[in-house]
C-alpha cells in the first residue's frame, strides 16, 4: 500500500497517519521539490551520477587540515589543495582524519584549488581509488 500526502494533511499537520507520525513532520523531511513530487507521485527523482555534480575528482591521503583548506597527497605524490567548506556545509563530507585516504569531488577554482562538493572515505589501497580527473 502506498501512502500519499493529501492537501488537508499538509494544511493540518496535527492529522496523524496510520503509523502515528504527523504528516506535517513527514513533509519537513522532504528537502526538495523533486522529493516532494516523489512523495506525491510515488516516483523517485532521477539520480545524477557523481560526474555531473562534480566535474573533477581526486583521491589521495589527507596530510593537513587548516580550517577549510585541506592538503592532500595524490597517488602520484603531488600536493593538492582542497577547500571543503561547501561539502561540509551541505553535509556531504565524511569525517576527516589526517593520514586516511579520501576521494574529493568538485571543481577547480582559477588558482588551482579544488572546491569540494563531496568528500568520500576511500580505501587505503591506491589501486582501488577511482581515476582522477
Amino acid at each position: 500500500m502506498k501512502w500519499r500526502l493529501r492537501n488537508e494533511d499538509v494544511a493540518r499537520p496535527e492529522r496523524r497517519t496510520a503509523a502515528g507520525a504527523s504528516a506535517g513532520a513527514g513533509l519537513m523531511l522532504l528537502s526538495s521539490v523533486a522529493g516532494l513530487q516523489a512523495a506525491n507521485t510515488g516516483v523517485a527523482p532521477p539520480v545524477q551520477p557523481l560526474g555531473t555534480r562534480a566535474p573533477n575528482q581526486i583521491s589521495g591521503v589527507l596530510q593537513k587540515i587548516d580550517g577549510p583548506t585541506l592538503t592532500v597527497i595524490s597517488r602520484k605524490g603531488a600536493s593538492v589543495l582542497v577547500n571543503d567548506a561547501e561539502a561540509v556545509q551541505a553535509y556531504r563530507a565524511s569525517p576527516l582524519v589526517v593520514g586516511k585516504a579520501f576521494t574529493f569531488g568538485g571543481a577547480y577554482d582559477p588558482r588551482g584549488k579544488l572546491l569540494a562538493t563531496i568528500i568520500l572515505r576511500a580505501k587505503n589501497a591506491t589501486d582501488t581509488w577511482p581515476r582522477d580527473r
